[in-house]
């Protein structure tokens, strides 16, 4: 999650406490990539604490040549499957409702391992990078 900090005439960038801009020095200083999986702009993953995927990573079925990144907030239940799967601009770069649509339907797919002491329901995103080919 990318959190904002400072006030007044501040340019500083980053998650940790302190000023200066997070990152490697020989990085692209334009990156909003701050920390990750080292997949950089490229590659969907999912973010469920404590939870593991069961089974393959749901992928949209998609031959519209559109690119962007579409951010879903999923819904758990305690048996691990996807309740509700609702778009979220936070992290997308892209409105584009077919895209939309596609990566809503894949995360309703998605499986995660059953958690009997978890929240009756769970929340979490998948991401889905959609590319040019």
């Amino acid at each position: 999650a990318f959190t904002g900090r400072g006030s007044g005439e501040s340019t500083s960038e980053g998650e940790t406490g302190g000023s200066g801009n997070q990152g490697y020095v020989t990085g692209d200083p334009d990156s909003r990539n701050r920390s990750g999986s080292g997949q950089g702009n490229s590659g969907s993953g999912f973010s469920l604490s404590g939870r593991s995927l069961v089974g393959k990573f749901p992928e949209p079925i998609d031959r519209s040549n559109k690119e962007g990144i579409v951010v879903i907030e999923i819904t758990v239940n305690k048996n691990g499957y996807v309740t509700a799967a609702e778009y979220t601009l936070r992290g997308s770069t892209t409105q584009d409702r077919d895209l939309i649509a596609k990566a809503k339907e894949a995360a309703k797919r998605a499986r995660f391992n059953a958690d009997k002491s978890a929240s009756v329901y769970q929340k979490g995103t998948i991401t889905y990078h959609f590319e040019l080919d």
